[in-house]
């Protein structure tokens, strides 16, 4: 019987520590030492015949709940089953979140929002049967459920505004996970959508956490809302005595010969503006996929110009201001006669 017993707490070690592992991404030595440590100590007191004692006491020893008295094994009982619901829930959900990710047709937004739902109905299921296993009257939840109401009322609006916008902006797909959105200043990648709050990386590579509040109450440019090519510009400028239409062939040439524009609809160039130091040309161009950013791009193409514009002998302006003086008040300088003429130490001296 000892036999059986040990190699029993032995499968339970090992399909426990299993179960962990594959439920949680990170590995956690603590956790698999406590129940190691916890299995074995119990195996250990049910050899030397303690453990049916310790089982007698807790039923024996009560502690008052309220107008009712639990005992310490009702007690130990409960917490048991509301961990034991709670594994299991949340076993089934990480099963279920795989398989609605392997789903290659479904759309980001209504994974997240049917995921989150499902792991919602899981864990309240998984509390109600714990509490039901062990004789808890679930209705005084009623209590319990119109006092939380209250807090989200007064003390919790914006938790609740975050969290109800978390799941408009999910459902009505005005933003997605990978969009290029600005929103409060802040301009970068939707990297993630959480209950609270949506996490927006920036080009430099920080992660902004913007509350899911902001999406919905104030306007958000999002360049990604509509699949299809973006229009970029580079403007140039030109002294006066350079030739306009050569100049403006060429940057349009400059352009057309980027990789990324399109050729329909074909890039072009016009003239601006005529600016106080020169001629203001703007090329005008479009990209296919434009959340991926046109910074380099534009950036190329502005030094394929400087360069071109060098080698043609084409002059970029700076800034430069003719001053015309209307005329210049007379100064007549008065030489007096009557200084006396230092004298020879003075001059000495120098003074």
């Amino acid at each position: 019987s000892i036999a059986w017993l040990i190699l029993g707490a032995y499968v339970v070690i090992r399909t426990v520590v299993f179960l962990l592992h594959s439920l949680s991404r990170k590995y956690n030595s603590s956790l698999d030492n406590f129940l190691t440590f916890s299995i074995w100590g119990g195996v250990a007191l049910q050899i030397f015949g303690v453990l049916p004692k310790c089982v007698e006491f807790m039923q024996t020893t009560k502690i008052p709940l309220g107008s009712t008295n639990a005992t310490v094994w009702s007690v130990f009982l409960s917490g048991f089953s509301i961990a034991l619901a709670l594994f299991i829930a949340k076993w089934i959900g990480q099963f279920f979140e795989k398989w609605i990710n392997s789903l290659p047709t479904m759309e980001s937004n209504v994974r997240v929002v049917i995921i989150r739902v499902v792991k919602v109905v899981l864990v309240t299921i998984a509390i109600l049967i714990g509490l039901a296993s062990v004789g808890i009257d679930i209705t005084v939840l009623g209590v319990f459920g119109g006092a939380i109401g209250v807090g989200l009322g007064f003390g919790l609006q914006k938790i609740a505004s975050n969290y109800v916008s978390g799941f408009i902006i999910l459902l009505d797909k005005s933003i997605k996970i990978g969009d290029l959105v600005n929103v409060s200043g802040v301009e970068g990648i939707v990297t993630d959508i959480k209950t609270r709050y949506t996490a927006v990386k920036a080009y430099d590579g920080s992660v902004t956490i913007i509350p899911n509040e902001n999406f919905v109450t104030s306007s958000v440019r999002n360049t990604s809302y509509l699949l299809g090519p973006g229009r970029a510009t580079v403007m140039m400028s030109v002294d006066y005595s350079a030739d306009i239409d050569e100049v403006i062939e060429l940057m349009t040439d400059i352009v057309r010969k980027q990789p990324r524009v399109l050729i329909n609809p074909a890039p072009y160039t016009i003239l601006t503006n005529f600016g106080a130091d020169g001629i203001e040309l703007t090329s005008y161009f479009w990209v296919p996929d434009p959340e991926k950013g046109t910074a380099t791009l534009r950036s190329n193409i502005g030094r394929a110009m400087f360069r071109e514009f060098n080698k043609r002998k084409i002059n970029i302006p700076f800034q430069q201001r003719d001053l015309h003086i209307i005329s210049m008040p007379e100064v007549i300088c008065k030489v007096e006669n009557d200084v006396p003429a230092p004298s020879k130490s003075e001059a000495k001296a120098g003074t």
